[in-house]
């Protein structure tokens, strides 16, 4: 009974990592989309996407930042520090 419920176990957590991984490359978007459904998004809804991963998320439960007058929401610090280095490389490189 025991080797079952881990069989199960195991096939739902894979079953739940395809699933999740698919989402992900179809939400895949380029930097300029993300910024304008970001945009989008944030003026219609409590919901926003965040620009440096995709992720969807409250609004309340995200970190935002400020540029230009624009108000940017990132699913975490991490993830806006990421999303802004990579962004001021590419300028950079310009």
């Amino acid at each position: 009974m025991n080797k079952i419920f881990i069989l199960w176990l195991f096939i739902a957590i894979g079953a739940t990592l395809i699933m999740c991984s698919g989402e992900q490359k179809s939400e895949a978007t380029t930097d300029e989309e993300t910024q304008e459904t970001t945009e989008t998004v944030v003026t219609d809804t409590a919901k926003a996407i965040c620009p440096g991963c995709g992720m969807v998320m409250e609004k309340s439960q995200m970190v935002s930042y400020k540029v230009d007058g624009v108000t940017q929401y990132y699913c975490s610090e991490m993830c806006k520090e990421t999303h802004l280095a990579k962004k001021a490389d590419a300028e950079k490189e310009m």
